[in-house]
């Protein structure tokens, strides 16, 4: 494997840990990662999939609860469409979430309109993915732990480049950085922070606003810079 193969499947993984932020003051870390070493069960593998509850992304400013809804009338169960707003201004995150009944209506439902136009934009469906909880600080139950005597993990699980501590206590200092797999999805928690993305020669900084949710990161960093032709003599 080239270093830079190496370099994007380490991102890849320290991504999708960067990703369970907002979720991480639910559980404890040590007893959520014992329990799983114990069962021998991969930290990711742990990722469970709803089914049923679709994340839609790359909403326009436009799009609302109503004509979500309307939207994916067309296939049968739907019980319930809801765009994310900010809580403050009340605008449109650029992102939400359907519910169908079963989960048979839901895969129909991606099938026919990932990729496709919804007022003006082309939006992104898939499953809606519920991800394990973590505390924000991760160093302090493993110390307690180690002076105890319970070394339930080894510290190469939670240091750097799967779990930093110190980057997960200061999450934005987490997301200003650079990126190097193109392939991830931007998630709600990037929205506002600065990160340079890699187009294969440099890191391109980019901006990420609510627009942007649920779009890849390549999608704002081009592989190519296209010039104009030159004149005929």
């Amino acid at each position: 494997m080239s270093e830079s193969n190496k370099l994007v499947s380490i991102d890849d993984t320290y991504n999708e840990y960067l990703d369970l932020s907002r979720h991480l003051q639910q559980m404890s870390f040590c007893t959520k990662l014992g329990f799983l070493q114990n069962r021998n069960v991969p930290m990711l593998a742990s990722l469970r999939y709803m089914s049923t509850k679709l994340f839609i992304g790359g909403l326009s400013p436009g799009t609302d609860d109503h004509s979500l809804k309307d939207a994916f009338s067309t296939f049968n169960g739907v019980t319930e469409a809801r765009v994310m707003t900010n809580k403050v201004t009340g605008r449109s995150r650029g992102y939400g979430f359907v519910n169908f009944i079963s989960e048979d209506s839901a895969k129909s439902a991606i099938s026919a309109m990932d990729g496709q136009e919804l007022n003006g934009f082309n939006i992104h469906v898939n499953v809606a993915k519920e991800w394990p909880s973590l505390p924000l600080s991760l160093d302090q139950g493993v110390i307690e732990d180690e002076k105890r005597g319970n070394k339930m993990v080894s510290r190469s699980v939670w240091k750097d480049p799967f779990v930093d501590a110190f980057l997960m206590k200061k999450k934005n200092a987490a997301l200003n950085r650079k990126i190097w797999s193109r392939r991830s999805t931007i998630l709600p928690e990037y929205v506002d922070s600065s990160v340079r993305i890699y187009n294969g020669k440099t890191h391109v900084r980019c901006k990420i606003t609510e627009g942007k949710v649920g779009h890849k990161f390549g999608e704002f960093a081009f592989t190519r810079k296209v010039t104009k032709h030159p004149r005929a003599k």
